[in-house]
Parts: structure tokens; sequence; C-alpha cells
């Protein structure tokens, strides 16, 4: 009996710890707190666009909601890092952008939503945006990591020119097409990918089998 009650004793304590090893500790992220941007209502009242950012940089969660409405676009210059790193958007390294953004204001210039974030290495996008503007992410040194939005119809010109450390845009298997226009014309070598020769080839190749023909 007691060496039925030892063995008992032994397998309940060895099934512990292989529960207790396998246990998986989730960390959850925490939006970024809406004291750190700059905002207004939408064009319509019913949603916050994002104007700035005021934040001490780092790993940016931008929140879905803001006062009880959903943020819904980011201004032109929402993350412009500036020309001399003075912007606090110069310190963000990463971004994650929740899926209740379904546009990003149309850049003039070299003044763009991301352009010119210094730090940025990895960005995640709503996959409700139809469009990247102008030069939205252009000169971005240090991005490697991207994802193109399943609902994504368009990339405007230079969107990505000047990521020269890219290596990871992810695409997924339900985006079977993209248009490369400048303004409102298609221009397959609107040079939305200069600069970007590190991607995989097999990612060049299935951006070119959508009609880019500017270089990498």
């Amino acid at each position: 009996m007691r060496a039925r009650q030892k063995m008992l004793f032994v397998s309940v304590f060895l099934s512990a710890m292989v529960v207790f090893c396998n246990v998986a500790v989730f960390v959850i992220a925490q939006e970024t707190p809406a004291s750190d941007f700059v905002c207004e209502l939408s064009a319509n009242g019913r949603g916050v666009k994002i104007l700035g950012y005021t934040g001490n940089g780092g790993d940016v969660i931008v929140p879905s909601v803001i006062e009880g409405l959903p943020v819904v676009e980011l201004g032109r210059e929402a993350f412009f890092g500036g020309f001399q790193k003075n912007n606090p958007a110069s310190k963000i390294t990463s971004i994650i952008l929740p899926d209740s953004v379904v546009k990003i204001g149309k850049s003039y210039g070299d003044r763009a939503a991301f352009s010119f974030a210094w730090e940025l290495t990895s960005v995640t996008l709503s996959n409700r945006l139809k469009e990247i503007p102008v030069g939205c992410f252009r000169y971005c040194p240090k991005l490697t990591k991207i994802n193109l939005p399943a609902n994504l119809k368009a990339i405007q010109a230079v969107a990505f020119n000047g990521c020269t450390e890219l290596v990871d845009l992810i695409i997924p298997a339900s985006l079977k097409g993209v248009k490369f226009l400048r303004g409102n014309e298609i221009t397959p070598d609107n040079y939305a990918f200069t600069g970007c020769n590190k991607l995989p080839l097999i990612i060049q190749a299935r951006i070119r089998n959508w009609g880019y023909r500017g270089r990498f």
C-alpha cells in the first residue's frame, strides 16, 4: 500500500513539473497612451484622426479607440521623423496600427506619414487600408519588416523609396495584385520600391507580376 502511495505521489509530482515547464507566459502589450498623440475629429465627426506624435519613442501601439471614438485615420505627417531627426517620431522603433484605421493622409513633398522615421524597424499596417500614399515610408533607413494590408488596392509613387534594409515584406495570400500609381494615373515605374534591393528575389518577382517596372 505504501509503495503504491509513493508511486502515485511521484507520478503526480512529475505531472505537475511537466505542466509547470510547459506553461506559456503571455505578455499583453499595452496600447500607447492617447496623451502621446495629437488628434482631431475625422471629417464626418464619427472617428479620430491622428495628426502627430509627442511621446518618447520606442515601441508604439496606436489605440483603436480614443475618447470613445474609433481611430480611423492618420494625418499626412502623423509620424514624420523630421529631416534633422528633430521630431519625437524619429525615436519610434516599431509601430502597430489597429484595423480601425482605414486611411493615411496624402503627403506633399518629402513630408509624409512615416517618412524620415530614422529608427523605425518594424511596422504593422491596418488590413483595412486600401492605399499607401506617396512617399509614405520614404527614407526609413532601418525599416526591415512591414506587411501589405489584405485590402490594399494601390501603392503610390516612392512609397518605400530609400528603405534600404527592407527584407521582410509580408504579403497576405489573399492579395493577388495592386496598382502602382502616380496620382490617379497607373505608372508601373513609379519608383515605389527604389532602394529596396534587399527584398528576397521571390518577393521582387511577385511585385513584378503585379506590374511594377521600377527599380529595386
